[in-house]
């Protein structure tokens, strides 16, 4: 052996003692596979067929059993979290339906109001607030968008999806953009 070989620490020989215990190619170390049902939503299915009076732990019950046990007493008592999570455990949860094939128009209806702007009031001198030049931007942008959303056939959802998405987006960004301004203008 080296010098470089004698001063390693450990087992040089670990590779070849591990041999016989890895993994054989092609065998599997779970052939069963993972449990099809969890041990705790097992339990709550045990213990919605005891009595009311055999709802009390005992020593010897599993951990899983006692808190379904537990879990149980509280619905009992009409705690109506515990009566949802007995429920959802021992049954699964209800099946909420969406209706993902919406027939006739879709109607969106954008409103803008810029936030760097002074309100309108009933006088008819303009605002004497000048816009900076994003807020000047995004309402180019939101004109755009109105203009496409005018143009667009009733029947077409996703470019009317888009151009709302879109005016969420601006909206935020106007929002942040009125924040960040206000931020410059507080003296630090």
């Amino acid at each position: 052996m080296t010098k470089k070989a004698k001063n390693r620490r450990g087992n040089p020989k670990i590779a070849e003692a591990g041999a016989r215990t890895r993994f054989k190619p092609g065998v599997s170390p779970n052939p069963g596979g993972r449990p099809k049902c969890a041990s705790f939503s097992e339990a709550i299915r045990l213990v919605s067929g005891l009595t009311v009076k055999e709802l009390r732990n005992s020593a010897s019950d599993p951990v899983a059993v006692a808190v379904a046990k537990a879990l149980t007493r509280q619905a009992l008592k009409g705690k109506v979290s515990a009566i949802s999570e007995v429920i959802d455990r021992s049954e699964g949860k209800a099946r909420q339906a969406l209706d993902m094939n919406h027939q006739g128009p879709v109607r969106i209806e954008l409103a803008y109001e810029d936030p760097l702007m002074e309100p309108k009031d009933s006088s008819p001198e303009p605002s004497t607030t000048p816009a900076s030049e994003p807020a000047k931007q995004a309402a180019t942008l939101f004109e755009m968008l109105l203009e496409l959303v005018k143009t667009t056939p009733e029947e077409d959802e996703q470019t009317l999806k888009a151009a709302a998405a879109l005016a969420l987006l601006l909206k935020e960004k106007n929002k942040k953009g009125k924040s960040d301004e206000r931020k410059k203008e507080i003296p630090a």
